[in-house]
């Protein structure tokens, strides 16, 4: 099972647009890791009736607010995720509270944005994985993320745009 994470989009839906038809439909579901969350309607006719997991960040507007979560705990394909953007665990000063976190709800994988920088790290038995920015200007341009579940193992890939 494929999942492709974006995070902190802030209005270039097009960024998105072209990795989905790049990717040409082979992945099963789509998280949004907030930072302009609504950019994810622009999506709708590419991804038809793909699963769409959206959250709010920071810089979301207050009417997001009543759509969109701040943080959500699902489990996909057998692995147990905490999705966030991460501004509310400090996730720019250190990843501690953001893995502490997940360790007390029993996650395997942490997904998180806010730092527009791309981060693959494991802590004791939790993965934290931040794929950047899909549409901020970012020093090491904009990245995406992709993760590959198949029998228990999971395979994580940060690519470029």
């Amino acid at each position: 099972m494929k999942l492709l994470v974006f995070s902190d989009s802030h209005g270039n839906t097009l960024n998105m647009i072209d990795v989905l038809k790049k990717q040409e439909g082979s992945y099963n579901h789509i998280i949004h890791l907030g930072d302009h969350c609504t950019d994810t309607r622009y999506l709708d006719p590419i991804i038809g009736i793909t699963p769409l997991i959206s959250v709010m960040g920071n810089c979301d507007s207050y009417y997001a607010r009543h759509e969109y979560p701040e943080e959500k705990i699902v489990n996909l394909y057998g692995k147990q995720f905490f999705i966030c953007h991460g501004h509310k665990y400090s996730v720019k000063q250190t990843y501690d509270v953001l893995a502490q976190k997940a360790v007390a709800e029993k996650c395997d994988v942490v997904l998180f944005g806010h730092t527009h920088t791309a981060v693959l790290e494991k802590r004791g038995s939790v993965y934290l994985f931040n794929p950047g920015t899909i549409g901020a200007p970012s020093v090491n341009g904009n990245t995406y993320g992709v993760i590959d579940i198949e029998n228990d193992e999971v395979k994580f890939e940060i690519l470029k745009v």
